[in-house]
């Protein structure tokens, strides 16, 4: 059981770490996007930095593509997490910095409240992570803030609702990391409890395979499942009759009322007993 919870443990963190790539991708083109959209409204809103802007947001163009570019060989960067951590870190300071150049000190916070919120609740990575992820936030939003209108001018209350946001943000990370991972030790159990009973199963076709006594095994449909060599021999029946015959078709019409009897009481879940009957051969 230890080697098949090891297995599923390791199947489990690849399929992580595949989802975690799978979403990193989408938010980056998201991202993408979504400077496009800046940028054609700084053409009719700062006309006098645009220059400035357009740098900063070529620079972001620029890390987004190589962090696409890095997500093809994730291994070979530490994973997928580093870069996901590294492009928001990277991503938070340049928006603060476009903030900067704008003098606009309220809407780059809500952006990146809007980041820290985005990674806690899409990405399937850890609370370290996303707390690594808020504090670039919280770092970019104090030097935005600072350098627009410096931190004792900043409102009190707005303040205190951002930083609540980006600890809120680590706090649901926590909330869904941890029931990823109930999740997967249910599942966990359900695959080792399936391999165990193919195994019991395996074992138990062994035994009734080498008995001198015919057995076979029907479902609650009444569809064969198992005729061991024994029976075969004996009556000269495979499954393949038996498929044809159903579960009464090969029994003298003598010993007929009888076992149906018994059939009907085990569908319906009853003991049953034990019975002799003629074959027909």
């Amino acid at each position: 059981m230890g080697v098949a919870s090891a297995a599923s443990i390791f199947v489990r963190q690849q399929a992580d770490a595949a989802l975690l790539v799978q979403r990193l991708r989408i938010c980056f083109w998201i991202s993408l996007f979504s400077i496009g959209l800046f940028a054609l409204g700084d053409l009719r809103l700062s006309r006098s930095t645009l220059q400035a802007l357009y740098l900063l947001k070529g620079a972001q163009v620029a890390i987004i593509l190589a962090a696409l570019r890095a997500l093809e060989t994730p291994g070979r960067w530490g994973g997928g997490a580093t870069i996901g951590v590294a492009t928001a870190a990277a991503i938070c300071l340049t928006t603060a910095a476009a903030g900067v150049l704008t003098g606009d000190a309220a809407t780059t916070p809500l952006l990146l409240v809007l980041l820290t919120f985005t990674t806690a609740t899409v990405l399937p990575w850890s609370a370290r992570e996303q707390l690594i992820t808020v504090a670039a936030a919280m770092l970019a939003t104090m030097v935005n803030v600072h350098l627009v209108s410096g931190l004792p001018a900043a409102p009190g209350y707005p303040a205190v609702a951002v930083l609540v946001a980006f600890v809120t943000s680590v706090v649901v990370t926590r909330v869904i990391e941890r029931h990823r991972r109930d999740q997967a030790r249910v599942e966990d159990g359900l695959r080792d409890t399936q391999a165990r009973l193919r195994r019991s199963e395996r074992q138990l076709r062994g035994l009734l395979g080498s008995m001198q006594n015919g057995v076979v095994a029907w479902d609650m449909e009444r569809r064969p499942l198992f005729a061991n060599a024994a029976f075969e021999r004996l009556t000269g029946y495979g499954l393949v009759d038996l498929r044809k015959r159903g579960p009464t078709g090969h029994v003298h019409p003598g010993n007929l009322a009888p076992l149906q009897e018994i059939l009907d009481g085990a569908s319906r879940g009853q003991q049953f007993s034990d019975i002799e009957f003629r074959i027909l051969t």
